[in-house]
């Protein structure tokens, strides 16, 4: 007996589960990614972080984070780059010669 498609113009009549299954098992032999050799020496011997209580977290979540000072810092770092992107913004992103080869190949896609 053969299974009923759930898939139309499947040619294999293979279930949208069988095709699922399928896939979760080819994506599982993949090589796992070797994260050991991107640790650096240094992080190596550095120690584990201290793990603190709950409550203590809490209790410093209203602190300031920020120096004065820094915040002026922020505060200009933060002009720049809106300026900057002001400066990007008004300029074109394509030039006439790459905007006009673009659509010359767009009309030709079209027909």
């Amino acid at each position: 007996m053969a299974l009923k498609s759930s898939i139309p113009g499947s040619p294999c009549g293979l279930s949208r589960a069988a095709g699922l299954l399928l896939c979760l098992l080819i994506a599982g032999c993949t090589p796992f990614p070797a994260l050991e050799a991107r640790i650096g020496p240094e992080a190596r011997r550095a120690p584990y972080p201290a793990l603190l209580p709950m409550d203590a977290l809490l209790a410093r979540r209203g602190t300031e984070r920020l120096a004065p000072e820094a915040a002026d810092e922020m505060q200009a770092r933060v002009a720049r780059l809106r300026a900057r992107a002001r400066a990007l913004a008004a300029r074109p992103v394509l030039s006439p010669a790459e905007r006009a080869r673009l659509l010359s190949a767009l009309r030709a896609l079209r027909g």
